[in-house]
């Protein structure tokens, strides 16, 4: 009728070690596919996409969350370093966002780039003499004084 299979004791023990195993081999092989993979071109898609311009924050938080998933690997936390890798996947993400809504024109612009803003000119002149001068700097004291002379 039925016939009860008996296991052997070490048989029994190398199945529950190779079943307590299988998720320490995970965390590498997860990480591998989150930071290496994913996040990583997720920040250089950014990248080609000028997100570093359009969108600095978000952008410069990708790489500074993937630089921190990479150091959590090097100390084998492979747990927070896949965390760190989804945070920067999700920043290069936004970042790339953001830039393509910056270049359709729906936010700022690149710095220097509109000629509707003023900003700094080169080789400007102000209108009124002393009228954007600061303050005047200090006048030079005299020679040697404030320098030091060099130890024997």
């Amino acid at each position: 009728m039925f016939t009860v299979a008996i296991v052997s004791r070490p048989c029994l023990v190398a199945a529950l070690f190779m079943g307590m195993a299988l998720p320490i081999g995970c965390g590498p092989v997860e990480y591998i596919a989150q930071v290496g993979g994913r996040a990583s071109s997720s920040l250089a898609q950014a990248r080609r996409e000028k997100a570093d311009q359009l969108a600095p924050y978000e952008y410069t938080a990708a790489g500074a969350y993937l630089m921190k998933a990479k150091e959590e690997a090097g100390r084998s936390q492979f747990q927070a370093a896949l965390e760190y890798g989804k945070i920067a996947e999700e920043m290069a993400d936004r970042s790339r966002a953001l830039a393509r809504e910056r270049k359709a024109g729906r936010g700022w612009e690149i710095p220097g780039t509109d000629p509707a803003v003023p900003g700094p000119q080169k080789n400007a002149t102000p209108t009124e003499p002393g009228a954007d001068d600061g303050p005047a700097p200090p006048a030079p004291g005299p020679p040697g004084q404030g320098e030091r002379e060099p130890r024997s």
